[in-house]
């Protein structure tokens, strides 16, 4: 009984130790691997270039990168969890994993203080408790979901508006004599090249088995260090 629970109290500080490292605020480690919060402190500090967000705030997914890193996010972890409509609620390992291959696929991310982890876990949260609403698009043709925050106003996902520059659109409101903009428009055409990168599972695979990799290479060392912690605690 004793060593079962020093294996799981060991399982929770290398959880821990891998939430800090990818920058989670201490707050949110606290929250999903319960008894950790003690050991957080011994971590120190987390790297302020990984951890730059305020808490959650619906803010930056008002912008259209915001909008279309969060939708990325989304589906990211749908596809790391296997379960695209969080039907299921949230697994921190899979914040974990999901938000490691995403930075690995857009660095852009934190390059450019887009996202963290941090607001990606609360962004996932307000999705759970019906915050944020899973919409479809409404361009013709295109059937992808999109999420958006209950108080936000938009019609089609982010890959049909990012596929069609302002002009071809303001050309294509005048041959179909719309008066109220974009939001009447088909958006969407079979020819379209660009894709939504997230959406390769040869890349999904490739990155959880490199992800894998990389935590069995260190697992064993990081184990030793936290049995020893548990013992001497």
């Amino acid at each position: 009984m004793t060593t079962s629970i020093g294996i799981n109290i060991a399982k929770n500080n290398l959880l821990a130790r891998r939430l800090h490292g990818l920058g989670m605020m201490p707050k949110l480690i606290s929250e999903f691997v319960p008894g950790t919060s003690k050991l957080i402190r011994i971590f120190g500090a987390s790297d302020p270039k990984l951890l730059f967000s305020r808490g959650f705030s619906n803010s930056w997914t008002n912008s259209f990168d915001g909008f279309k890193m969060s939708n990325v996010l989304f589906k990211i972890y749908g596809a790391v969890s296997d379960d695209p409509s969080l039907t299921r609620g949230l697994n921190v390992s899979y914040i974990a994993t999901a938000w490691e291959v995403a930075t690995i696929q857009y660095p852009e991310l934190i390059d450019r203080q887009i996202c963290d982890i941090s607001r990606f876990t609360y962004l996932l949260k307000k999705v759970v408790s019906n915050e944020y609403l899973v919409c479809e698009c409404q361009s013709k043709n295109c059937f992808n979901k999109f999420i958006i925050h209950e108080r936000a106003a938009r019609s089609f996902c982010w890959a049909c508006v990012e596929n069609y520059s302002a002009i071809s659109l303001n050309q294509q409101n005048e041959i179909n004599k719309f008066d109220s903009g974009v939001a009447k428009m088909p958006l969407y055409t079979s020819d379209v090249t660009t894709t939504e990168r997230f959406n390769s599972d040869v890349f999904l695979k490739a990155s959880k088995a490199m992800l894998f990799s990389k935590s069995m290479a260190t697992e064993h060392n990081e184990y030793q260090a936290d049995e020893k912690l548990v013992s001497n605690g």
